[in-house]
């Protein structure tokens, strides 16, 4: 399988994961484009992210998924845009190569008000400050 078909199928398993718990979603597609008379296909994603999930009484959430060895280039993508953290939340979803489970990070500020991503699976997250209660 190649990793485009990989990424396409990760997103999907991430879509339908928000979905099933009520979350309406976005999908970035794949759009045709012609290089050198050749029709490819190019992603486009939205603020670095390839989700968008929207759900009533609940912040956006706008998520990249990828596989984890893309993490700091996934990081990068991502950060280069403004985020205002009391409105939305920002997230990767990496998956571990032979593992079926996303290992999920959130975008937070840390103590000195810098932008970090925190591993968030099974923790408790306030939305009220972006802290985490441990």
């Amino acid at each position: 399988m190649s990793a485009k078909s990989k990424g396409n199928q990760f997103e999907i398993e991430a879509k339908n994961q928000l979905e099933m718990s009520g979350w309406q979603v976005f999908r970035c597609h794949r759009k045709p484009i012609f290089m050198k008379g050749r029709m490819i296909t190019k992603g486009a994603d939205i603020f670095g992210c390839d989700l968008v999930a929207k759900k009533l009484g609940e912040k956006s959430r706008w998520i990249q998924v990828s596989v984890i060895g893309a993490r700091s280039a996934k990081v990068k993508q991502v950060l280069i845009f403004p985020w205002t953290l009391e409105y939305e939340q920002v997230e990767l979803w990496l998956r571990v190569k032979g593992n079926k489970n996303f290992r999920k990070f959130m975008l937070m500020k840390d103590g000195y008000g810098e932008l970090e991503f925190v591993e968030y699976v099974g923790r408790d997250m306030s939305t009220d400050n972006n802290e985490i209660k441990n």
